[in-house]
């Protein structure tokens, strides 16, 4: 790690991540924001609190996201070392806003250098992170960490808007919808809640009418996908899931017909889909200038909606095909 002399640093660190051949050993990619494939510090006194599997896992690759910053008191935890937390924070959640990677152990670490030597101030065990299962793996590369240090701007943008007031603030919505998104990644599946999640990230896109809100997801989720009637289906059966586990039923138990086998298979087929049209969504809602400030206040967004559907795909641009994603 690149940490120079009386500078603070703050780091999230993955093991065994799995990484493209373009991540460099150790760069920084935006200003006091860098990537390294090692965490390559001392930990002191730490090993023997921390167990032996952990400083094991510590001295293996992987992916270290962390911020620096120069100091007049590196020998002092203080609100130095939490705005550097945050800003690494912001860029790890721009990051599995797209994707989550696999990884086997996710540590907090932060600490500075002071006068030459490397010290570790606090540490802390990342929350577990699901993977998506059934879907191709998300493997970190440039381009992956370019977009995570975008959306992380974007997100801290919409976190300081919104902390003195969070009913009337600009992008609150989509804020919650990122919100709902990082607890997508924790959820597991086993009643539908990862696919209630990944729906419910959409609807902060979609903002259904009350009363019409089955209408209008199936209608409005075709701006984001081509749209068909076989597409339509696939949008409705999605959302009679989630209404399902919103009541706490299991989710299979919305489905009329097959075998529990095949309910379930299809729950985590609906969960695949609806994972990836939410980050595909959200994705370019954060990404786009214009997007982004559309979907900025609630009356922007009744806007968007009230275009037809022509007007709308035109301003969305390039949209996926969701019976591609099995």
């Amino acid at each position: 790690m690149h940490v120079g002399t009386n500078e603070k640093f703050a780091a999230f660190f993955l093991s065994r991540c799995k990484l493209r051949a373009d991540v460099p050993a150790d760069a920084e990619v935006d200003r006091g924001i860098w990537v390294a494939r090692t965490i390559a510090i001392d930990l002191g006194p730490w090993p023997e609190w921390l167990g032996t599997l952990t400083v094991d896992e510590l001295q293996e690759p992987g992916l270290v996201l962390y911020a620096t910053s120069p100091s007049r008191r590196p020998e002092v935890l203080d609100a130095e070392h939490d705005s550097l937390q945050r800003a690494v924070q912001d860029v790890f959640h721009g990051l599995t806003l797209h994707g989550v990677p696999s990884f086997n152990k996710g540590a907090n670490i932060v600490g500075a250098n002071v006068n030459g030597e490397l010290r570790v101030r606090r540490y802390s065990n990342l929350q577990e992170l699901r993977t998506a299962s059934g879907l191709p793996p998300f493997v970190v590369g440039i381009a992956e960490l370019q977009r995570a240090v975008t959306a992380g701007q974007r997100l801290r943008e919409m976190q300081d808007e919104n902390v003195n007031s969070p009913v009337n603030a600009r992008w609150a919505r989509l804020l919650r919808g990122v919100s709902v998104l990082l607890k997508a990644n924790v959820a597991a599946n086993e009643f539908g809640d990862r696919l209630h999640q990944f729906v419910r990230v959409l609807e902060a896109l979609i903002k259904p009418r009350i009363q019409q809100s089955r209408r209008d997801f199936a209608h409005r989720a075709q701006t984001f996908v081509v749209a068909n009637a076989p597409t339509a289906r696939i949008l409705d059966e999605m959302y009679d899931l989630r209404s399902h586990v919103e009541h706490v039923h299991a989710a299979m138990d919305a489905l009329a017909t097959g075998s529990r086998e095949e309910r379930i298979a299809t729950v985590n087929l609906r969960t695949r889909q609806a994972d990836v049209l939410a980050r595909v969504a959200l994705g370019r809602v954060i990404e786009s200038d214009v997007l982004y400030e559309t979907f900025s206040t609630d009356d922007r967004v009744d806007e968007f909606w009230r275009l037809r559907d022509d007007q709308r795909r035109q301003q969305w641009g390039e949209r996926i095909d969701l019976r591609k994603i099995v």
